[in-house]
């Protein structure tokens, strides 16, 4: 893989990790009230940020797939996976079981080797 690729990569997962975490603060923050939550979710700066980082990462993913071809670019864009669970970790407490972590690591040996396999 090319290093513009791996860059373009590296955009898509960051607004990708980003979008989830946004999305998510903006939920937890939201109250749980029947009408109020939808309201007051729309307010919310973190779902505004979500939005953002969705459409930054749809612009990466397009750069991506026109310098990779779509079978090596999907299982790669799998790390995405990854990131999200970590950062939830790191972010909001989430737990990760040992079958979880597991799961990561093969992600991420996967990653390595389709990437690896594209070099």
């Amino acid at each position: 893989m090319t290093p513009t690729a791996l860059l373009l990569l590296a955009g898509d997962v960051l607004c990708c990790t980003g979008r989830q975490m946004a999305f998510t603060a903006a939920t937890r923050a939201a109250s749980k009230g029947e009408g109020g939550h939808w309201a007051e979710l729309a307010r919310s700066p973190f779902l505004w940020l979500g939005v953002a980082l969705f459409l930054g990462e749809a612009l990466f993913w397009l750069a991506f797939v026109s310098l990779v071809p779509l079978s090596t670019a999907v299982m790669v864009g799998c790390v995405n996976i990854a990131t999200v669970m970590l950062s939830g970790r790191i972010l909001f407490g989430d737990r990760i079981d040992p079958v979880r972590a597991v799961a990561i690591g093969l992600i991420g040996f996967g990653v390595v080797l389709v990437g690896w396999g594209a070099a």
